[in-house]
């Protein structure tokens, strides 16, 4: 593999399996108790935590890694073992430039701790902390939350949450209604602009709140259908009637899109 071919990320992440006892014959050990390869103990596992490299440049993924605990897996355990595995991929010559993972209390409680460790060097070496990630074996990875929980944690907010915002300068408001009026206009038209929209999109109720592949399956076809719906229903982006501002209001998610990818604007969300 040439330098490039090496570059890649670290993803991890856990899911809850069923807990059994079974003996293994060939290793001689019992297999379905807690073990994080160095150490196991009696308790039954009923979690299952995986680490998985993916290329940056090249497609490839290499699941590393992979441990049981009883449990959700703690962030201080989360911490060592994301240590040891970033150090032996380093071994392998291996550049891991970012971590991958969603928002659960753990791995949001592990970042913050090797962010804080980070910080912590840099004040010892009497250095400013320029550092966008944290740093392991001296190589700085950038952590990242994947975008389809993002989404679906916007999402989820905005259910019971109105959303402000400022865009050039103008404070703005953001709520499900408007969401749901534009998916009432578009559903009274023979002519869709959004038909993969449905019911367990938008209708609160019938949302599966656990589920992000629904939200962001139709984030696509919403934001590209925004500004062609103000002009061919209204014939005019500036018109002020009050309805025309459900869809121009929709236009916030786009914003969302770039405020994640940029980085450069903060959402509030209140009553």
């Amino acid at each position: 593999m040439n330098t490039k071919d090496k570059c890649c990320v670290i993803m991890f992440d856990e899911v809850a399996i069923d807990s059994t006892l079974q003996y293994n014959r060939k290793e001689d050990y019992v297999e379905g108790i807690e073990d994080f390869g160095t150490e196991r103990n009696g308790k039954l596992a009923d979690h299952a935590n995986v680490f998985m490299l993916k290329g940056v440049y090249r497609q490839w993924v290499q699941p590393v890694s992979f441990t049981f605990s009883s449990g959700p897996i703690k962030s201080d355990r989360l911490v060592g073992l994301l240590k040891q595995v970033v150090h032996e991929c380093n071994k392998l010559g291996l550049d891991i430039i970012a971590s991958v993972c969603d928002q659960g209390a753990a791995n949001v409680a592990a970042i913050n701790k090797l962010m804080a460790e980070t910080s912590e060097q840099c004040l010892q070496k009497k250095e400013q902390n320029t550092y966008f990630g944290y740093i392991i074996d001296n190589k700085e990875i950038v952590p990242l939350f994947d975008v389809p929980h993002l989404f679906k944690g916007i999402r989820n907010n905005l259910l019971n949450k109105n959303l402000h915002f400022s865009i050039n300068g103008k404070d703005m408001e953001a709520k499900w209604e408007h969401i749901i009026q534009f998916y009432l206009l578009d559903i009274s038209d023979n002519t869709r602009i959004c038909p993969k929209l449905t019911d367990r999109h938008v209708i609160p109720e019938k949302i599966n709140k656990m589920k992000d592949s629904l939200h962001s399956t139709s984030s696509e076809p919403l934001l590209v259908s925004i500004p062609q719906y103000r002009v061919s229903f209204y014939g005019d982006t500036n018109f002020t009637f009050q309805v025309a501002s459900v869809p121009m209001e929709l236009e916030l998610c786009l914003w969302i899109r770039l405020s994640i990818t940029r980085g450069s604007r903060k959402l509030t969300f209140g009553a």
